[in-house]
């Protein structure tokens, strides 16, 4: 183990997230929690850097900008998004308040998929990011927000208040119940999304807000029979066997030679995670499905690791690393006393991180060396 923060929080943790940008911050992870708070952490040196104190119920998500290396966005259950400037962690810079329930998840979309603007609409200029938020009333909402220097002050954009730091741009209902999660498919161009309903639903952006959601659906996957946690897109050409191998991929027939490779997604349902192959160009799933059983409770967390290998955790304890060409786990490590509930991988691949619903987060040197095999 790296580092151990016993009492990170005084309420479960909801997610964990290292800071991309290594050059400036080389250790920085970042925790959020049930107990409506986001801590900073250094995990090298095990040291608490900080606690932002703003949102009024739990938080549930926080989002690195690419570019804006001292900013953070976070997402609560108080129905806000709040973005922070980390040299001044005292208060955010601003925040988003368009959402009449709790925010699970906030995304970066392209700015390809900006909504189209009907005639008669009002002019927004263009902003410096476009976001994506899984909500629990059942809904996707895009906000435009805006870098504090390039908000527009000359009329064309009225802000509900000098704190906004952006605009509702799009909201559809994606489902009955809550959206847990979202990822964006480039080579589909789908937005898929995870939700209460144990579905997964694909997508199209980039139309107008008045378009109904039957119009924008693509695909609808509702055959799984628990809800549908998390999902992520696994790197192209991870889930094919190595050369040489001897490995089916698939059952189908194969592809010809022009055909674009299917873009494979991991869908969290219950305890197992599922692998489905989505092609080009509308994302139509393959009949195949790859399933990764081994978990004795609810999945929380998948991460991907330098060894081209996947990384799952769970209510039970434990992570296990599973051969995404096989489907088949290689190891089982008890992580925590209590439940497994967020997971995170630093973009070097060298460290993980869990937290508990405890409070607790732990950080581990990968591979795994000395923790306690299950089983």
């Amino acid at each position: 183990m790296w580092s151990q923060f016993r009492h990170a929080h005084s309420a479960c943790v909801t997610s964990l997230t290292f800071s991309p940008h290594v050059g400036l911050y080389s250790h920085l992870l970042c925790s959020t929690s049930g107990d409506e708070t986001v801590a900073l952490w250094d995990y090298y040196s095990g040291v608490s850097i900080a606690r932002l104190r703003h949102h009024r119920e739990p938080v549930n998500h926080a989002l690195f900008l690419p570019d804006e290396p001292h900013h953070l966005l976070t997402a609560s259950d108080d129905g806000s998004i709040a973005l922070w400037d980390l040299r001044r962690p005292d208060h955010p810079l601003g925040s988003l308040h368009d959402f009449p329930e709790g925010v699970n998840k906030v995304i970066l979309l392209p700015l390809s998929c900006l909504p189209e603007r009907g005639e008669g609409s009002p002019a927004f200029p263009r902003p410096r990011y476009l976001t994506g938020s899984a909500c629990d009333d059942g809904k996707v909402y895009l906000h435009g927000v805006y870098a504090l220097s390039d908000a527009p002050n000359d009329g064309e954009v009225t802000f509900a208040s000098s704190m906004t730091i952006g605009v509702l741009l799009d909201s559809f209902w994606a489902s009955v119940s809550t959206v847990n999660d979202l990822v964006w498919i480039p080579e589909t161009e789908l937005l898929l999304t995870a939700s209460e309903d144990g579905a997964l639903r694909g997508w199209r952006l980039g139309v107008d807000p008045t378009t109904p959601p039957q119009e924008r659906l693509l695909q609808n996957l509702d055959d799984f029979e628990n809800p549908v946690n998390h999902v992520v897109k696994v790197p192209e050409g991870w889930m094919d066997p190595p050369a040489g191998a001897g490995i089916a991929s698939s059952s189908r027939s194969p592809s010809p030679a022009s055909a674009s490779p299917p873009c494979w997604v991991l869908a969290a349902s219950s305890e197992g995670v599922f692998g489905i192959a989505l092609t080009a160009p509308d994302g139509a799933p393959d009949p195949d499905v790859r399933t990764f059983i081994g978990h004795g409770d609810y999945v929380r967390g998948m991460s991907f690791t330098p060894a081209r290998t996947l990384l799952t955790v769970s209510d039970d304890r434990t992570a296990i690393e599973w051969a995404l060409p096989t489907a088949e786990p290689i190891r089982q490590v008890q992580l925590h006393e209590g439940l497994v509930m967020a997971s995170a991988l630093s973009a070097a691949g060298d460290a993980f991180a869990s937290g508990s619903d405890t409070g607790e987060i732990r950080v581990w040197r990968l591979p795994f060396q000395t923790e306690r095999l299950v089983g």
